[in-house]
């Protein structure tokens, strides 16, 4: 296995999704180059900060022990930290990536082994992810300097980067059950191959981001009388057992949990590798051609609505479109993932406990309706930049432009309400609220994520971006901050 050659591999990655990023500054032959901030934040982010946070402590003349208290629970929840937030920036990157595909086949034409693939391809994910931990690290630093904990923060540190190691090798396994997923859905779903293969692509992404979910560990261990202390048989914890141990000076378990750290990394390492040897490419799609139908100009189900012809063509086609776009998967696992945390981390059998007042039970039910209004936003919002040059076919048709707004606002709202009519019916039923009470959580409830849903379409219409390559981005950055400002805004003034 040659290093160096992993290296190329990163830079090349690193260079093609910087690539990928629209107003970014090119080299006179045209070809990126790489963002000096993130160097800059890399090499600066460590000293300036934690210098920053040691001076704040020392003028401030905070006692030391209260320092060292809050220190101690900041470093041993840090290495969980930084390897969950690998795997999660991993995950997004991993569903957004249309060519995913094409760009696995440059590479096997390569003269390069998986080993190197696998290494090249973890260190492109931390040269994004780092720069942002730099700056946690280097406030840890600054603490431990005036608490005296140096030598305790050097360990965390070091168990921190394994944890960011073991989450990119996480994420060659992830695209392996992908793969894996894609390949056999393909073969055996039939027509029903690309809803399948949507349901699958969502499970996978929940799963892992609650298997490496560090308050959902803990939860599950409550439910078996489990401290963290206790849990030596949970490999994710080992980095954090390993800093608890040293804090209360029993070195030998915080070595034997150190080495088992760097074990679960090189096997973690070993099963990436395996897995990209494995599902190296996706296997080939299976095209059936289906005896053709003459077309027939009529209402379908969307007439029931109230929609005209044009406007039902334009919502069955965006619903093909969110089946069929990988990086739409991302929107529609968010309240999936939401509501399972929701699940494990509270007491479900407070929802028939009737001396709770109704309004904390309903809070129950509080994270997953956000994340329908997040849905509902998001897939409005994305609406209009997601045709790319297929817009002008809209705009030159005999269609409306309110007609055009009117389909895209109502694909925004669609999913979010059937989810939310399950949520309600779970509410009526376990929460059991009064006639007048439940009609106001339904009226409130549907009002918000159509709000949501033509928020969305106001900076949709306003603000697409309708670039298809390298990479569709759908809105401008802008407009999406502004967007969630605005959104925040409208979800708080309730």
């Amino acid at each position: 296995m040659s290093f160096k050659k992993a290296l190329r591999i990163a830079d090349v990655l690193v260079l093609a999704s910087i690539r990928a990023k629209r107003g970014v500054k090119l080299d006179k032959d045209g070809t990126a180059k790489k963002d000096q901030r993130n160097e800059k934040v890399f090499l600066l982010g460590l000293p300036v900060v934690s210098a920053f946070i040691y001076l704040l402590l020392w003028k401030g003349n905070t006692p030391v022990e209260v320092v060292t208290s809050l220190l101690s629970q900041s470093l041993v929840f840090l290495p969980s930290f930084s390897l969950l937030l690998m795997v999660m920036n991993g995950l997004m990157f991993e569903v957004s990536l249309s060519s995913f595909s094409t760009s696995t086949d440059i590479i096997n034409w390569l003269p390069i082994r998986a080993k190197e693939y696998v290494i090249g391809s973890t260190i492109s994910a931390v040269y994004f992810t780092l720069p942002f931990l730099m700056i946690i690290y280097g406030a840890s630093l600054g603490a431990a300097i005036y608490a005296g904990m140096i030598n305790v923060w050097l360990l965390t540190f070091t168990l921190s980067l394994l944890g960011l190691l073991i989450g990119g090798f996480a994420i060659e396994i992830v695209r392996a059950a992908l793969n894996e997923a894609s390949s056999v859905i393909s073969k055996r779903a039939g027509k029903y191959g690309q809803l399948a293969q949507l349901v699958s692509t969502v499970v996978i992404i929940a799963l892992f981001s609650m298997v490496f979910n560090y308050q959902v560990l803990l939860k599950v261990m409550t439910w078996f009388n489990i401290t963290v202390e206790q849990a030596w048989f949970v490999p994710l914890l080992w980095p954090s057992l390993a800093v608890i141990d040293i804090l209360s000076s029993e070195f030998t378990g915080g070595a034997l949990y150190f080495g088992g750290s760097f074990i679960m990394m090189v096997a973690f390492f070993v099963l990436g590798v395996k897995a990209r040897t494995k599902y190296w490419v996706p296997a080939p799609l299976t095209v059936t051609l289906a005896p053709t139908r003459q077309y027939s100009n009529r209402n379908g189900v969307w007439s029931l609505f109230g929609f005209s012809l044009a406007e039902q063509a334009i919502i069955s086609k965006d619903f093909k479109a969110l089946f069929r776009r990988r990086e739409m998967a991302t929107f529609l696992a968010i309240p999936l993932m939401l509501g399972a945390v929701t699940f494990i981390n509270n007491d479900v059998s407070s929802l028939w406990d009737t001396s709770i007042p109704i309004f904390e039970r309903l809070g129950f039910f509080l994270l997953p309706g956000m994340a329908l209004f997040i849905l509902s936003f998001y897939l409005a919002l994305v609406s209009v930049g997601q045709e790319g040059s297929a817009f002008m076919n809209l705009r030159v048709g005999p269609i409306a432009s309110s007609s055009i707004v009117k389909a895209k606002a109502f694909v925004g709202f669609v999913p979010s309400a059937v989810i939310l009519a399950g949520i309600l019916s779970v509410v009526g039923y376990v929460v059991k609220p009064s006639l007048q009470g439940m009609m106001t959580i339904v009226i409130v409830s549907f009002a918000t994520i159509i709000e949501a849903s033509l928020l969305g379409m106001v900076f949709a219409t306003r603000y697409p971006d309708f670039t298809e390559v390298p990479r569709a981005k759908f809105i401008s950055s802008e407009a999406t901050l502004l967007g969630l400002k605005c959104r925040n805004t409208a979800g708080t003034s309730r």
